[in-house]
């Protein structure tokens, strides 16, 4: 992410990278996954939407926002 990176989530919520990176700290990487169990939920519909910078030749995060979809 770049320094000035922001999250804007589908609740209004504004996240910087201190916070962001914040609520991942402590998370352990996921080796793998397995779905058990399944059942069908309301589902999360929304238009997603990422930019990125190139920083030294690098793509860094800047900006990530969650837009709700109704119908």
């Amino acid at each position: 992410m770049t320094p000035e990176a922001v999250f804007i989530l589908v609740d209004g919520t504004v996240m910087t990278r201190d916070e962001i990176a914040g609520s991942l700290d402590g998370m352990l990487a996921w080796e793998s996954y397995e779905i058990g169990d399944a059942g069908l939920a309301e589902p999360f519909v929304a238009l997603m939407s990422s930019t990125y910078r190139r920083i030294d030749g690098e793509p860094r995060l800047a900006l990530y926002q969650q837009t709700t979809v109704t119908h």
